[in-house]
């Protein structure tokens, strides 16, 4: 393991030894790895983000990497509403972030629904910056369309709370992130979240990382 990274889950033997004694140690592909300057960011601007009297959630591939699914985040995407956003930005300013934008972009992968593909559409009042080496992109008023469909609601919703090396993150309930990659036909996906909620209900545990 390099210095770069943190490890999220436990070793085998910590695991069958401590964690959850008579199950099986986590499978090699079990074990995440979150980059150092991740977490190093998120406790730094989390406390500044509170501050702000903003709503905010981590979102993205972090929320899900963070509640235990295989995946590597290259960002941090940080969710906040419309009128959040502004608050958001001021309280970075000592950071020197570019101004606000209404930005629109088309997502990787499309959406699989009935047999049929379809564009998938994203647009959010934002800003991105680097901040402790890791890249952080900023969504205010985050909203997702489906082909010629209309443009859903902004994503604001009751956030889960851990806890990064004592610094409490709000961050996108992994159900809620399963519901909509059902909606969207990505099935791999939500089976990656649900594979992740079995782990968890078996007793794997992330050191430094606690639920609250």
């Amino acid at each position: 393991m390099s210095d770069s990274d943190v490890r999220v889950a436990t070793p085998g033997n910590i695991y069958t030894d401590f964690v959850n004694p008579g199950h099986e140690a986590p499978k090699p592909e079990e074990i995440y790895l979150l980059p150092i300057s991740f977490v190093g960011c998120l406790r730094q601007i989390g406390p500044k983000l509170d501050a702000s009297g903003a709503w905010w959630s981590v979102g993205g591939d972090l929320s899900e990497n963070l509640a235990g699914v295989t995946v590597n985040p290259k960002e941090i995407e940080i969710l906040t509403n419309k009128d959040g956003i502004g608050k958001v930005h001021e309280c970075l300013r000592e950071y020197g972030p570019p101004p606000i934008a209404l930005l629109e972009s088309t997502l990787d992968r499309e959406a699989d629904i009935q047999g049929k593909k379809y564009p998938v559409y994203v647009r959010s009042h934002s800003f991105a910056l680097d901040i402790k080496g890791a890249p952080v992109v900023f969504h205010g008023d985050y909203q997702m369309k489906v082909g010629g469909w209309d443009w859903g609601d902004p994503l604001e919703f009751e956030s889960s709370r851990i806890f990064i090396v004592s610094t409490p993150v709000p961050v996108m309930p992994a159900r809620l992130r399963s519901e909509i990659y059902i909606s969207l036909g990505w099935l791999d996906r939500a089976k990656m979240i649900g594979d992740a909620i079995t782990r968890a209900h078996h007793g794997v545990s992330q050191p430094g990382y606690g639920f609250g």
